[in-house]
């Protein structure tokens, strides 16, 4: 896949959110319930978060027909182990257009 930076860049990005909806009273129907997923671990990695949490409680929910909504709070703090992290070969990554990059 090779990208074009001159035609990536004429690119519109909407980042702005998504129009708020009348709240209707199906919504769930069909579902036991709602599963708020909304942290992961104090401390947990962003990939332990993601990957073993988030995706685990999506199983979860739909092996017990539960509707999920994800809304993450502020409890997991991404952390930076330097001792991981600075070993092994470095990978560096250039944006080339969008949101700036910070904190998710």
């Amino acid at each position: 896949l090779n990208l074009d930076p001159e035609k990536c860049s004429t690119l519109a990005i909407d980042t702005s959110p998504p129009k708020q909806r009348p709240p209707s009273k199906g919504a769930c129907d069909g579902y036991n319930g709602v599963l708020h997923i909304q942290q992961g671990d104090f401390g947990g990695a962003s990939g332990t978060i993601f990957f073993q949490y988030v995706v685990g409680q999506l199983q979860w929910a739909e092996q017990h027909n539960y509707k999920p909504w994800i809304h993450m709070n502020e409890f997991s703090k991404p952390i930076f182990d330097k001792v991981v992290h600075t070993q092994g070969p470095k990978i560096e990554m250039t944006m080339m257009g969008g949101m700036e990059i910070g904190w998710a």
